[in-house]
């Protein structure tokens, strides 16, 4: 994934298109961007254009186009806010033809004395010199899924003080709420509130500006300060929005970064493969990376079990080589049944290739249960990931004696890459299970 100009008039073109999140641009004869959009799997967005049945507005603007560019993304959140800046700066003709004549529609953050975060059409600030805006984004949608989204992390108000007791407030959304605020008689109090609210309001700004990374220094430093002065409740509170912004960006990177940089996320997840590479070298003899495989177990109460096989090739998943497993065995346990889906996917390494690492989502039970087929018999590295303290797991022999090396996850630099091949089999691993239970619910 290189930075250059894809050919659409060339054939099999939508090949060297990702199924990952991102953003893409279509620019016409002079290599001027008429239309920039966002996905999160460009290849199938991107396809989609090709159709025979689009809407004749779409069909216009591709047969203007001679090129496709794209910037990959670290995630869905990052490509709406690199979405808006292109659109801003790019000016591309279609994006407001394709939205049927409308405006486009910003985020508005009032000049009040407590701001308040709005949607709004281009037509409605022309006049409005005070406010802040960021955009423009393509739908109400997209703008409405960013504000909720920022929302469970930065808690801000849409209304102005009233007597209405507010339900956001209720929910932790809308925190200060500015008419609870105005309900305290204590000045100081009043006043430090609003700070807070302000502070809120701040931080907000600086992640439309895509400064997200500033936002999570900040939110860490506060959490940080409340359990240096034993305000628990606060501190718990606080990191249960820390980690939604962890889970939600896993690496946050500015926009500016993607636009000078066209392959950062291939290069950051190049980096992060040697690194662990490096890493994985300390304990095997290990020459290459290239191909990674997860396994996972999803039941309820011993019921439905299945198991769950993902791959990532140079850290990219490859959902086309998944393969999913119900479990036979009756002994209704973890390790008995990871076992099984280890025994029977060693059956296929000839067809299926050979993988340069194993990774089990489990601890020490879950390692030693397959230990003995992966490592000792086929020679392959095998690390597990302890949920409790999402910790990497090692296994380590000596004297024929088997030992263990756990290191924490978020200090390594490769832990965003361990992060992700979990996650993403954890996830397969339940949509099987929900689809058999399902199936067993409509027989």
């Amino acid at each position: 994934m290189k930075n250059f100009l894809i050919d659409i008039e060339k054939p099999n073109f939508l090949d060297r298109i990702p199924s990952l999140p991102g953003v893409y641009q279509f620019i016409d004869d002079n290599e001027k961007v008429i239309y920039v959009g966002k996905s999160v799997n460009l290849k199938s967005r991107i396809s989609s254009y090709f159709l025979t049945d689009v809407l004749p507005k779409t069909k216009k603007m591709i047969s203007n186009a001679r090129y496709l560019k794209f910037i990959v993304t670290y995630n869905e959140f990052e490509a709406l806010i690199l979405e808006a800046e292109l659109i801003k700066t790019e000016k591309p003709k279609y994006n407001v033809i394709q939205k049927d004549d409308k405006s486009p529609i910003y985020i508005k953050i009032t000049n009040e004395f407590y701001p308040r975060v709005l949607l709004c059409r281009k037509t409605e600030i022309e006049n409005d010199k005070k406010s802040s805006y960021f955009g423009p984004y393509l739908s109400a949608k997209d703008a409405k899924e960013l504000t909720r989204t920022i929302r469970k992390f930065i808690p801000f108000a849409e209304h102005k003080p009233d007597d209405k007791k507010c339900l956001y407030s209720q929910m932790g959304l809308c925190d200060p709420c500015p008419s609870l605020i105005e309900e305290i008689k204590d000045k100081n109090e009043k006043r430090k509130l609003r700070r807070i609210y302000l502070k809120n309001i701040y931080r907000v700004k600086k992640v439309l500006q895509g400064k997200i990374s500033l936002v999570y220094q900040k939110l860490k430093t506060e959490f940080d300060q409340l359990v240096e002065r034993e305000q628990f409740e606060n501190a718990r509170d606080l990191y249960k929005k820390i980690s939604f912004l962890e889970k939600l960006t896993q690496k946050v990177n500015y926009p500016s970064n993607y636009l000078e940089n066209p392959n950062l996320v291939e290069e950051l997840r190049e980096s992060e493969i040697e690194d662990f590479r490096k890493f994985l070298s300390k304990f095997y003899k290990i020459g290459k990376l290239k191909r990674i495989e997860c396994f996972d177990i999803s039941h309820t109460s011993g019921q439905n079990v299945v198991g769950s096989m993902v791959v990532f090739l140079n850290g990219e998943r490859q959902p086309s080589l998944y393969r999913r497993f119900k479990v036979l065995n009756s002994k209704n346990d973890d390790f008995s049944s990871i076992r099984e889906v280890i025994e029977r996917r060693a059956k296929h390494f000839k067809d299926w290739g050979v993988p340069d690492l194993i990774v089990i989502d489990g601890g020490k039970p879950q390692i030693m249960a397959v230990f003995n087929i992966i490592q000792q018999k086929n020679g392959i590295p095998v690390v597990g990931i302890a949920k409790e303290n999402e910790e990497i797991v090692i296994p380590l022999i000596q004297d024929r004696n088997i030992s263990f090396l756990k290191r924490e996850i978020k200090k390594e630099s490769f832990g965003n890459l361990i992060v992700r091949i979990r996650d993403e089999s954890h996830r397969f691993a339940k949509r099987y299970h929900r689809l058999l239970r399902d199936n067993l619910k409509k027989g």
